[in-house]
């Protein structure tokens, strides 16, 4: 059992783990599986793969001193119970309700802030900088990179490879030389200022919508086209001639949109040509903006009017869902105890939330959204240096539990971190976050 979770656990993560002693492949073993199950999203399949080795190294007859260290049962905010006394407390913590959850998760959150932090989330990367970075070498300021390499300003980018990228937004997949393009890859060479170009698409200019083409300029919706420009075929030669002459007036005779702003050759599309509203799409998650705020910057704004209804039920007035009068709540049209928008609560869901013992969700689903993406480290880095004081963290919060390279001196270490200077977490480096975890 434990070979075959192994298969599929390094199939679906890309690592090979060399053959030792068996009982230090177990101890290596899960190492990497607590590490992954810190950095990365899982999917279903390897969520079970892991689970299945967990099992088997619990199940090890006489277990080592490293590994009983890494395979701790029974536990709370870091304190030991009995099996029996763990679900007590458990139980007494009434997770099935709305109460009993909130207050375990904020508490939770706050006994996570007495221990350190590592100044990003990666693994397997050299010279990175950003957060959530995975296999990548030469990343800078990227966000949610996996397989980058010579990149900077890159975001959403988790499908490998990614080769010299600059300000590349979302996809990737073989994707190289790419500059100021959004949703673009599987296949993917030489494009700038395009959207939505994919697959198997080479030399691209502010084009979109385009697959399975080459040398192409302000194209829209074509599929296995060549020097094409607006849509219009053309030879080779004049097409390089007219591209040369396009970008030439483009620089000579800027397009100004109507707060003023030049847009000449080598810039994305302007702004206000976007059929998106600021606050429609993912800009407003990452970087929220006010109305007045947005409009000023050229960004368009569209208004959401939702649908009028009748309040048939307070979010605060909720029953929990061990109460059997809670199987009603299908039919009530539920007011947001945040935003007071209406909700409703689907039979599929109701079914999902007594099956798994949760209560009943008081918040709509936009504010749902907007909390847990909160829970997410941010785009915007900041220089910093490790708060390990010495002995202990900064402020004594934390007390280290093994010497560092620096000794009872501050850590000279910097570094770019999503945490800001404002936030309660404390952030090690590299170097002292091993020396504590490791």
């Amino acid at each position: 059992m434990l070979k075959k979770a192994l298969i599929v656990t390094l199939f679906f993560t890309g690592v090979a783990f060399s053959q030792t002693e068996e009982e230090q492949t177990k101890i290596l073993l899960a190492e990497y599986v607590i590490q992954l199950d810190r950095t990365v999203r899982l999917n279903m399949d390897l969520t079970e793969s892991i689970n299945a080795i967990v099992t088997e190294l619990q199940a090890i007859e006489n277990p080592s001193e490293e590994l009983i260290a890494i395979l701790k049962k029974y536990y709370i905010y870091n304190k030991p119970y009995t099996k029996e006394a763990y679900h007590k407390a458990i139980g007494e913590m009434q997770l099935s309700t709305w109460d009993g959850i909130t207050r375990a998760r904020e508490k939770t959150h706050a006994f996570w802030l007495n221990f350190p932090s590592r100044f990003m989330q990666g693994v397997k990367n050299v010279n990175v900088s950003g957060e959530y970075i995975m296999n990548s070498k030469n990343v800078s300021h990227g966000y949610l990179i996996k397989g980058g390499e010579d990149c900077k300003y890159v975001q959403y980018m988790l499908v490998p490879s990614n080769k010299n990228c600059y300000d590349h937004t979302v996809w990737g997949a073989n994707n190289e030389l790419s500059y100021e393009n959004s949703v673009c890859g599987l296949g993917t060479y030489l494009l700038k200022f395009c959207f939505d170009c994919w697959p198997d698409v080479k030399n691209l200019e502010y084009s979109m919508l385009c697959k399975s083409s080459s040398d192409l300029f302000g194209c829209v919706g074509l599929r296995k086209k060549q020097y094409c420009i607006l849509n219009k075929q053309y030879s080779e030669s004049q097409y390089k001639e007219l591209v040369s002459q396009i970008k030439k007036h483009m620089n000579e005779k800027p397009y100004i949109d109507t707060g003023g702003r030049e847009y000449r050759y080598g810039e994305f599309f302007p702004i206000e040509l976007s059929p998106y509203g600021y606050n429609n799409t993912m800009a407003q998650e990452h970087f929220p903006l006010t109305k007045e705020k947005a409009v000023s910057e050229g960004y368009g704004w569209v208004a959401v009017e939702g649908g009028k209804y009748n309040i048939t039920v307070r979010a605060g007035d909720l029953p929990e869902i061990r109460d059997s009068a809670s199987a009603k709540v299908v039919e009530e049209i539920i007011e947001c105890m945040e935003c007071k928008k209406p909700y409703r609560i689907i039979p599929q869901e109701y079914a999902f939330l007594e099956s798994e013992k949760m209560p009943l969700p008081r918040k709509c689903v936009d504010c749902r959204h907007t909390e847990r993406i909160a829970q997410r480290n941010e785009v915007q880095l900041h220089h910093r240096q490790c708060m390990c004081a010495g002995e202990q963290s900064e402020k004594d919060v934390y007390q280290n539990t093994d010497k560092h390279f620096h000794g009872a001196d501050h850590c000279p270490n910097e570094f770019e971190t999503s945490y800001g200077a404002n936030q309660a977490t404390i952030v090690y480096c590299e170097q002292c976050y091993q020396t504590e975890v490791v």
